[in-house]
C-alpha cells in the first residue's frame, strides 16, 4: 500500500515539499470524500499514516532533521510512526514515564510505548519522552526522532485488533537507546505543547469527515482553536458510527452477523 502513495500524492495531502509547509483543508477533504466513497477503513488508514509522519511537530524541528527524517517519510523512502501512549498513560499524555536523559552530546532512552501505529514497520518514531525531572509535568517533555533501528529498540508485539488490520499496531521497549541531543524536535521542554498541537489535527479531521466540512473546519482555516468543536464532532460522529453499523446487523438478524451482508461489514469496525 505504501509504495504508489508518494506518487499519487495521498500519503500527505497538504505538504509542499519545496517549502515545508501544511495545509489541513486537503486532509479534511481527502477524508469526506473518501468516507462518501464507502472506504472508510482506507480514509482512516491513509491519515494514520500521514499523522503519524508527526509532519506538525517537525516543523519545529531543526533543517536538518526535516531534511533526515521529514523528506524521506514524504516521499515514501521511510516509514514513520509516533509514540507517545504507554501501558499506563494513553489520553493522560502528562502521565508518561518513558525517559531521555542527556549523557554528553546524546540522550539515553529508556521506557515503552504501546498502541503504537506503523509501529512494527517504521523506520523512526516521533517519540514523546521526559527529558528532565525538575519541571512541571506539560514543561518537562521532548519530542525526539528516534531511529528505530538503533540497539536497544525492541517491537514486542504486534497487537491484534477486531478491525483495521490493514495498519499494524505495537508494543515496543527502549533499553538505554542512544541517539545524539540534536534530535530533540523544537525546543527542548515544548514536547507536551508540540504534541497537544499535533492532536489537534487528527479530532478535526475526525469531526470534519463526519460532519462534511462542517463551519468548525472554516474556522480551524482561519486560525481560530476549534479543539472544542472538533472533539464534540468526533464523539457525535463516533456514537452515530455505532448505531447506524448495529441497525444495520440488527436488520438482517442472525445472518447480519456473517460476512454475505453489509452490515456486519460496518460493524466490525466498530
Amino acid at each position: 500500500m505504501w509504495d504508489p502513495l508518494p506518487l499519487s500524492g495521498s500519503l500527505c495531502p497538504g505538504v509542499r515539499l519545496s517549502a515545508l509547509e501544511w495545509d489541513s483543508l486537503p486532509r479534511v477533504g481527502q477524508w469526506d470524500s473518501l468516507s462518501w466513497s464507502g472506504t472508510l477503513c482506507s480514509a482512516q488508514e491513509l491519515d494514520s499514516m500521514a499523522y503519524a509522519l508527526g509532519l506538525p511537530s517537525l516543523a519545529f524541528g531543526s533543517e536538518k532533521l526535516k531534511q533526515e527524517f521529514l523528506v524521506p517519510s514524504i516521499s515514501g523512502e521511510f516509514v514513520a510512526c509516533i509514540g507517545v501512549s504507554e501501558p499506563h498513560a494513553g489520553s493522560d499524555v502528562a502521565s508518561i514515564k518513558t525517559t531521555a536523559k542527556r549523557v554528553g552530546d546524546d540522550l539515553i532512552i529508556n521506557g515503552s510505548k504501546m498502541w503504537i501505529t506503523n509501529g512494527t514497520q517504521a523506520d523512526w518514531m516521533c517519540c514523546l519522552a521526559n527529558t528532565s525531572t525538575d519541571k512541571k509535568p506539560h514543561l518537562n517533555k521532548s519530542l525526539i526522532c528516534l531511529p528505530l533501528k538503533t540497539p536497544g529498540v525492541h517491537v514486542a508485539r504486534k497487537i491484534s485488533k477486531l478491525g483495521m488490520h490493514s495498519s499494524d499496531t505495537a508494543e515496543l521497549f527502549f533499553d538505554d537507546v542512544r541517539v545524539p541531543a540534536t534530535y530533540i524536535i523544537g525546543e527542548e521542554g515544548q514536547g507536551f505543547t508540540y504534541q497537544m498541537m499535533q492532536v489537534r489535527g487528527p479530532h478535526h479531521r475526525g469531526g470534519g469527515a463526519w460532519l462534511h466540512l462542517s463551519d468548525d473546519a472554516d474556522l480551524y482555516e482561519g486560525g481560530a482553536d476549534v479543539l472544542a468543536l472538533a472533539s464534540m464532532a468526533k464523539l457525535k460522529g463516533g456514537r452515530l458510527g455505532r448505531e447506524v453499523a448495529d441497525a444495520c446487523l440488527q436488520y438482517w438478524g442472525g445472518m447480519g452477523y456473517t460476512d454475505e451482508v453489509r452490515g456486519s461489514y460496518l460493524t466490525s469496525f466498530n
